[in-house]
């Protein structure tokens, strides 16, 4: 039985690295990378997370971000706009490198959100000029679009993980060469 109605198996079972038997499984609706909204609207987490769970809330019809971000946003308006009609298009989704087009210029106000967890480090650039992220939709990432936008350059920079790449590095080099030295001092001893 798939977890939810109308979902559809894709393949399974199968074995996964653990051991366990599992499953995959499609929802039926569109379910694209990414989407834009006609309104960015900033709010506690408790308010969003409550707004996303509602089925009745459609995710396409406004941005919900953290009351932290950068990404502009308009006020509570009086009733749902309705969603936006700009396309997005992946021409590249690679792990730390999402490349998006919108198939007509994203209208004032617009946000974009996209199927991609955010975490701080993701960067964006729109029409080549560098433009807000922030968290959408509780756990999504979001970019805030000036008027007229039509193409998205996202990357993924981690300082943490950078500093932390280089720390394992010089060790492994340390460590080589505490190796070297200790199989040169043995030489020496006639070891």
């Amino acid at each position: 039985e798939p977890p939810l109605a109308g979902m559809r198996l894709v393949a399974g079972p199968a074995t996964n690295a653990a051991g366990n038997i599992v499953y995959l499984y499609e929802f039926p609706e569109d379910n694209p990378v990414a989407w834009i909204t006609p309104v960015a609207i900033e709010a506690p987490d408790e308010n969003v997370l409550a707004t996303v769970l509602d089925p009745r809330f459609d995710v396409r019809r406004v941005a919900l971000f953290d009351t932290g971000t950068t990404v502009p946003v308009q006020p509570v308006p009086s009733a749902m706009p309705p969603a936006s009609e700009v396309n997005v298009r992946a021409t590249r989704y690679e792990p730390g490198h999402i490349s998006l087009s919108l198939d007509r210029p994203a209208p004032a106000g617009s946000a974009l959100v996209v199927s991609e967890n955010y975490y701080p480090g993701w960067q964006a650039s729109v029409d080549g000029r560098p433009a807000p992220t922030g968290r959408a939709q509780y756990v999504l990432l979001g970019v805030g679009l000036p008027a007229g936008a039509r193409s998205v350059e996202l990357t993924f920079r981690s300082a943490t993980y950078e500093r932390g790449r280089v720390i394992t590095l010089l060790s492994l080099a340390a460590g080589v060469l505490l190796l070297l030295g200790g199989a040169v001092m043995n030489r020496r001893r006639g070891g």
